[in-house]
């Protein structure tokens, strides 16, 4: 494992890392760095000080596993992710249009039904 498939994992599993000196902060909830990360963490600590000191950008560039990401109060789908994002919208949107169309037909007819 490298600082940056490291930094992916801990993307991943909702964490976040950042330099601070010669320190490494981790933020996450309870549970999320498991014991199987920590000896990662001390082995790779001098890598991962230096990828996060010389881009401060490093851990926005990972994106989480959710294939988002968060910036500010915006979710955008990443560069990998939007052509699926795109079809499923599409589908939708189309799925949508085909219930209008259908609730239409059945109004229409209801008229009709109505009218005799």
């Amino acid at each position: 494992m490298n600082a940056h498939s490291l930094l992916s994992e801990l993307a991943a599993r909702g964490a976040t890392v950042s330099a601070s000196g010669d320190r490494l902060r981790l933020q996450a909830a309870d549970g999320v760095v498991w014991d199987d990360l920590r000896p990662a963490i001390q082995t790779l600590k001098p890598e991962l000080l230096a990828l996060l000191q010389s881009d401060p950008f490093t851990p926005a560039a990972v994106p989480p596993a959710d294939g988002l990401q968060r910036r500010g109060a915006f979710i955008m789908p990443t560069r990998e992710t939007l052509p699926a994002y795109r079809a499923h919208f599409e589908a939708k949107a189309k799925e949508k249009k085909e219930n209008y169309e259908k609730l239409q037909r059945d109004q229409r007819r209801d008229t009709n039904l109505a009218k005799r």
